[in-house]
């Protein structure tokens, strides 16, 4: 009986620790999305190349970056093929790049909201540990 009562209690600590661990973690995650949407914030609007505009980005918790642009593009009617080949590219991004690790570790859901120079909604891509992870 004593024994299984030790057993009970180091059960008890292990998942508290392990749950509390996981916790910070994600408080730790949280904490470096908040710096790093801040930082990008600071330079924004910007042009990212001559049909691209970056407004800014937030993060909505408990993971997600949501990025806002504007589209320049002179005929941005055709939404679905913009989005097809857009979207192959930021998932090829987000799988390569090493300073994304972190967020891909961390399950980080991306989300690019497109809209036109009058402030329209066109389209979004909303990438996740699916399309990361394939």
């Amino acid at each position: 009986m004593k024994r299984i009562k030790i057993i009970g209690v180091a059960l008890f600590v292990f998942l508290t620790c392990s749950l509390s661990f996981q916790c910070s973690e994600k408080s730790n995650i949280q904490k470096v999305m908040e710096k790093e949407a801040a930082t990008v914030n600071s330079q924004c609007p910007v042009m990212l190349d001559k049909i691209t505009r970056l407004d800014r980005c937030e993060v909505i918790p408990p993971k997600t970056f949501k990025y806002y642009y504007t589209s320049f593009q002179k005929d941005s009617s055709d939404t679905i093929s913009i989005k097809k080949r857009l979207e192959p590219i930021m998932i090829k991004a987000i799988k390569n790049q090493v300073v994304m690790e972190p967020y891909r570790k961390s399950g980080v859901i991306f989300q690019y909201i497109y809209n036109n120079p009058e402030g329209e909604y066109l389209f979004q891509i909303k990438i996740g540990t699916d399309e990361y992870n394939k």
